[in-house]
């Protein structure tokens, strides 16, 4: 299991938040029939509100991992496919915690770190007719990210697939 934590303060357009990002791997698989041999990744994300004050954040209602991003261009989401699929503003009361389980895999070689963010976007950054351009422009000039800091990535033969309590 991994955990990390990020407190940030992000300045970028006037978001004054401080967050707490936690990350947990919860699992590796190996799909059946895959012909890749790449195993699949669980991981947890938890967001945090730490203010004393509302935090409102835009994100996609099914698949809430198109606001993450990583520093490894071989990590790839597999993303929730749903025909629901809508932009919704999540509002974090103070103390409160956002969090949603994701799958992730890599392209060729797998990482021995890894460093993910969070897109952070707002209301007041974006309209919801832009938020896709917003989200892919923030990625692609590092903008509006809160980042955790870079964790070991465990690979399929250090993690037991049980636990002892």
């Amino acid at each position: 299991m991994l955990t990390f934590l990020c407190l940030c303060n992000c300045k970028d357009n006037n978001i004054q938040q401080s967050i707490n990002l936690i990350t947990l791997q919860k699992g590796i698989y190996f799909i059946p029939g895959d012909t890749t041999g790449r195993p699949v990744y669980l991981f947890e994300l938890r967001m945090r509100n730490n203010t004393d004050s509302t935090v409102k954040f835009l994100t996609d209602n099914c698949s809430p991992c198109s606001n993450l991003i990583f520093d490894s261009q071989e990590i790839i989401t597999i993303e929730n496919e749903c025909p629901a699929s809508r932009l919704t503003t999540v509002q974090l009361l103070p103390k409160q915690e956002f969090s949603f389980l994701y799958i992730v895999t890599y392209k060729k070689i797998c990482p021995d770190k890894l460093k993910t963010g969070w897109v952070f976007l707002t209301e007041e950054i974006t309209s919801s007719d832009s938020f896709l351009k917003a989200l892919s422009e923030s990625k692609e000039k590092f903008k509006n990210i809160i980042w955790a800091p870079e964790i070991d990535f465990d690979h399929p033969t250090m993690i037991p697939t049980y636990k002892i309590k």
